[in-house]
């Protein structure tokens, strides 16, 4: 998905790129309204592939953090646990 400038015009294109039989295709959709509204649509729609990204990231980095203090918590508990096994022999 681009704006385009071509070669002796002043004016820009919206050009959209798909792939296809493992090729890239381009799609010309122009400079008018229909243009516009497809440049909108796409920038729309990559803001929220880049936010579920960003929320997919943020929750397996708190994953990883309950996961560390379980795994000290757990630690802890074993310590005090042998602890007060040996205590009562």
């Amino acid at each position: 998905m681009a704006w385009e400038c071509r070669k002796g015009s002043s004016y820009v294109y919206y050009y959209r790129s798909y792939r296809e039989n493992g090729k890239v295709r381009k799609e010309y959709l122009g400079r008018g309204i229909a243009a516009r509204t497809a440049a909108m649509i796409a920038t729309d729609a990559l803001g929220r592939r880049q936010a579920s990204k960003f929320l997919i990231t943020n929750e397996k980095l708190v994953c990883e953090e309950a996961i560390k203090l379980t795994a000290e918590l757990t630690n802890a508990a074993n310590r005090v646990f042998t602890f007060q096994f040996i205590k009562s022999k």
